[in-house]
């Protein structure tokens, strides 16, 4: 019955992975290839923002220098992008 902050590939790796299980669900023939292309170009951009160093308790740098597509999943635009795919 209660909430916390978590943070780091423990906490957004089993989040990306349920996203891709349900899109699978809907649109089994893409390929992991297509998938990877679909959750990555259907994040929201946030690469701007600045966040904390992983490790580090008061150094930032920006979310774009962490994470290869500049932002976090979207299931909304990533079923739209994998539906658009699929045709």
């Amino acid at each position: 019955s209660q909430y916390e902050i978590s943070q780091g590939t423990s906490f957004s790796a089993p989040v990306v992975s349920g996203v891709a299980a349900l899109i699978w669900s809907y649109y089994p023939e893409l390929t992991a290839t297509q998938m990877k292309e679909i959750l990555i170009k259907s994040a929201t951009n946030v690469g701007k923002k600045k966040v904390i160093i992983p490790g580090e308790r008061k150094k930032k740098t920006r979310f774009r220098e962490l994470c290869v597509s500049d932002g976090v999943v979207n299931t909304f635009n990533a079923i739209l992008l994998a539906e658009e795919m699929s045709k």
